[in-house]
Formats: C-alpha cells, sequence, structure tokens
C-alpha cells in the first residue's frame, strides 16, 4: 500500500444487524461488525463509510440507536448510507441532523470534503437513483469538470453507494436485486472521460469484485455478515467470514484498494472493549 498514504479510508458494507435474529444463516453478525469495528480502529482511518444494509431485513430506530452507541472510530469520521433492508428516515434519530431529510429532498445523497478529496454519497434504497439526483449529479460533476480545467482539481472523485452501477459479476444479485437504472448513471459518469476519474464503492451484492468502464472503477467490497456464490442463480452462500476494504488516496489522487478477510478462527471471539 501506499507509504504518503494522503486520505485513508474503510469502506464496510451490508452488516445486517438485528436485536432479536443475532445469528441469522448462523453467523454471529454483531461479532462480525465488532470484528470488523476493530479492523478499523487498527488501520487508523481518516474516514469509515458504512455503505448500507445495516439491517438484518427492515430498519428500526431501536436498532440503529444501538448501532449508533458503537460507532467510535478515533479520529475519522463516519458516513452511513441506506441500503435497500434500511428506513432511511430513522437515520436521523439515531445518527445526527446531517441526516435530516428535506420534503423537497427524502434521500441521503450529499457531497462532502474529506483531506481535499471529493466524496459523493448517493442513496439508492430504493433501488434506483432519482431523476432529481441524477440532475444533481450532472450539474455537481459539470462543475468539478470546469474546475480540473482551471487547475483547481485533479479530477479524482470517490462515489459511495449501496448498489453497484455495473453488474456482471454475481447471477442471482443481477437477476433479483439489481441498480434498475444503473446504466443511467455510467452513461452520466463516462459522459465526463478525458476530464475526470471516478472510484466507485459499493456492498450489496456481498461479492469481492473490481472492475473497469472508461473513466470509471467499481469495487465492491464484502459484506460483514455472509458472501454469495456469484455464479449460481439461485441464493447460495459462499464464505460465512466477514469482509470489508481498505482504501488508500495519495495527494495526486491515485486510489490502491485492499480487501480485508476475516479469518476462520475469529468467528466466536468476544467483541472488542
Amino acid at each position: 500500500m501506499i507509504h504518503n498514504r494522503g486520505v485513508r479510508c474503510v469502506h464496510i458494507s451490508d452488516i445486517h444487524l438485528d436485536l432479536v435474529t443475532r445469528t441469522p444463516q448462523g453467523v454471529p453478525v454483531w461479532d462480525h461488525f465488532f470484528w470488523a469495528r476493530k479492523t478499523a480502529r487498527n488501520l487508523n482511518p481518516d474516514l469509515v463509510v458504512i455503505t448500507g444494509d445495516l439491517a438484518l431485513d427492515q430498519g428500526s430506530e431501536e436498532l440503529y440507536q444501538e448501532l449508533a452507541s458503537h460507532l467510535v472510530f478515533p479520529g475519522a469520521q463516519v458516513l452511513l448510507l441506506p441500503g435497500n433492508h434500511d428506513k432511511r428516515e430513522y437515520f436521523q434519530g439515531a445518527f445526527g441532523r446531517r441526516y435530516a431529510l428535506d420534503p423537497r429532498w427524502p434521500r441521503l445523497d450529499r457531497v462532502v470534503e474529506i483531506g481535499g478529496r471529493t466524496m459523493i454519497l448517493l442513496d439508492t434504497a430504493d433501488g434506483e437513483i432519482s431523476r432529481d439526483t441524477l440532475s444533481w449529479l450532472d450539474s455537481l460533476l459539470t462543475a468539478s469538470a470546469a474546475a480540473v480545467k482551471r487547475g483547481e482539481q485533479n479530477g479524482t472523485i470517490l462515489i459511495w453507494m449501496h448498489h453497484p452501477p455495473l453488474g456482471g459479476f454475481n447471477t442471482f444479485m443481477d437477476a433479483n436485486y439489481p441498480l434498475r437504472n444503473g446504466q443511467e448513471l455510467v452513461s452520466l459518469l463516462t459522459g465526463f472521460a478525458g476530464v475526470l476519474r471516478f472510484h466507485l464503492f459499493c456492498g450489496h451484492y456481498h461479492t469481492d469484485d473490481q472492475r473497469h468502464q472508461e473513466n470509471l472503477t467499481q469495487y465492491s467490497t464484502p459484506s460483514t455478515w455472509i458472501q454469495l456464490d456469484a455464479t449460481t442463480p439461485d441464493f447460495s452462500v459462499s464464505s460465512r467470514l466477514a469482509g470489508l476494504r481498505l482504501v488508500d488516496i495519495d495527494s495526486s489522487g491515485t486510489v490502491e484498494t485492499l480487501v480485508i478477510e476475516q479469518a476462520s478462527e475469529t468467528l466466536s471471539s468476544p467483541a472488542d472493549s
């Protein structure tokens, strides 16, 4: 990994927690989350992003409040996005005013600057990107492209979201739970080829994958719950070990990333303090 790290991020996704069902598919999901938290802390990140499916089946205010009490990452900013199993309307009460919903914009699309890096968060909890979001994103990227041409930015933009817009790497998920208008997002992003470079981090597919199209590189991060068999048309578990992704961005905008997998001997380990 790079030595002059610039900005260090840890990407966690699909933690699937529940206050009653604590071992779905025989997996101690809370222990797995605590493994991910401990691993992330040891990496000393500047940013931790959890891209959705915080809840096992359906989000609740009580679950999110319990989760919020555990989201302590010293020295790091924490950003959350909803997935298709979440209820974004409960985020503000548990996670703070940053997640307030405006009646004119009932989604958690956001743009933030971390260490001089532009980070875009896209809310795909409804299984698609809204027309308003695509329009907002087009305007935002047009302004970024103009800044690059003026020499004010280097053109590297990180995008975080739940659903991957580039499918083709998990047969079951492609057939049953794709991002319905993913190609519209891909077309928008690739329209800025030659000026902007996008690194897109997603979850949802419970699969470790990396793929590239023009100026877009997409990274699918493993779940902390279960991994899915990528080749079968049926729901099939390939692993009950957790994973997360380390992301380093240097001062020039170069991105290096590494998936860290849970060792089998940690399956039943107690939560860290």
